[in-house]
């Protein structure tokens, strides 16, 4: 799965911080955000596990969810920082509750 790149953050980071603007009709940018929603996956890794990361236009947020394990694992944040924060804060717990549970 690709991950974002820098360029992709800082145009992620401007949209959030409202500094750019649609030149498009509401009608084609609709059609735009559908087919964006439908196909755009991203993701990210920390400490071997991957992430899935979903713009969730609706509610302005990056919903994500750790892929290739058996447990569901799901966070979002509404900014990128914000999700990667969740996202490690999510694993470190996992991994916590992993090794509490081999204990007993």
């Amino acid at each position: 799965m690709p991950t974002i790149d820098e360029y992709e953050l800082e145009i992620l980071s401007s949209y959030e911080k409202g500094k750019l603007k649609s030149i498009a009709a509401k009608s084609e940018l609709a059609k735009l955000e559908a087919a964006a929603r439908a196909t755009a996956i991203n993701s990210m890794t920390y400490k071997g596990y991957t992430a899935s990361m979903v713009f969730d236009a609706e509610d302005k947020i990056v919903v994500g969810r750790v892929l290739e394990i058996d447990d569901i694992i799901s966070f979002h944040g509404e900014s990128v920082s914000e999700f990667e924060a969740n996202f490690h804060a999510a694993i470190d717990d996992y991994l916590a509750a992993a090794r509490e549970l081999r204990l007993r």
